[in-house]
């Protein structure tokens, strides 16, 4: 598959897919088969860029601080990172610079040069559905590997997928042994309940995917 190749070459990964076709539960599915942590965030939330960039926030005390964004937490710790309706903010001045540079600056202007094992996903609906919705430059779509993810209907697909992911993970730079995999059957069934779920995912305490919500006094 183009998205195993691009990760394994590591290249930033745009996926592509009508609404609700598994965008998510793939990336977090390769996420976890990988062992890393997955910041996600949708730029379609009123939050959802200074979820991404950080900003000013007002503690329960009533304090003011500068919130580091999931952009530079993933950069710094080596986590993967799902933005999801890129195409909802521009975010070239950002991403071009941390993929041409390897590193970008946040509004304190502290410089954070990107781990070796960062990657970047970006997630979009096809500009023909929502023909409101802003355009990726041409600058910026040229550095992703473009994906395209049709509805999730076949979880045995699906868990091929996961395991031929595994079985590449020599190749990838900078990779961890992994655990051994669990049966397919059992697999299976946990992918089923997200795609009945409507691939709707939620931070749980022994889950790699990580979700951030704004706070406030």
């Amino acid at each position: 598959f183009l998205i195993l190749k691009a990760l394994i070459q590591n290249e930033p990964v745009l996926v592509v897919g009508n609404p609700a076709s598994g965008k998510t539960t793939l990336i977090r599915y390769l996420a976890r088969k990988r062992e890393t942590n997955l910041y996600y965030v949708n730029l379609s939330s009123d939050t959802g860029l200074e979820e991404l960039l950080g900003g000013y926030t007002q503690d329960k005390s009533g304090k003011w601080q500068y919130r580091k964004g999931l952009l530079f937490s993933a950069i710094e710790e080596g986590s993967w990172l799902l933005i999801d309706e890129a195409n909802l903010s521009p975010l070239s001045e950002y991403i071009n610079s941390l993929l041409d540079f390897g590193y970008v600056i946040d509004g304190e202007e502290n410089i954070w040069y990107a781990h070796p094992n960062f990657r970047i996903f970006l997630a979009i609906n096809p500009p023909a559905i929502h023909q409101s919705r802003n355009l990726l430059s041409p600058a910026l779509r040229s550095r992703f590997t473009e994906v395209w993810v049709e509805e999730l209907t076949n979880l045995g697909e699906l868990a091929g997928l996961i395991d031929t992911w595994g079985a590449s993970r020599g190749a990838v730079s900078g990779a961890q042994d992994h655990r051994k995999s669990k049966k397919r059957k059992g697999r299976e069934k946990v992918i089923q309940e997200d795609v009945k779920k409507g691939k709707k995912l939620e931070q749980t305490p022994s889950s790699s995917f990580k979700r951030f919500t704004h706070f406030s006094a």
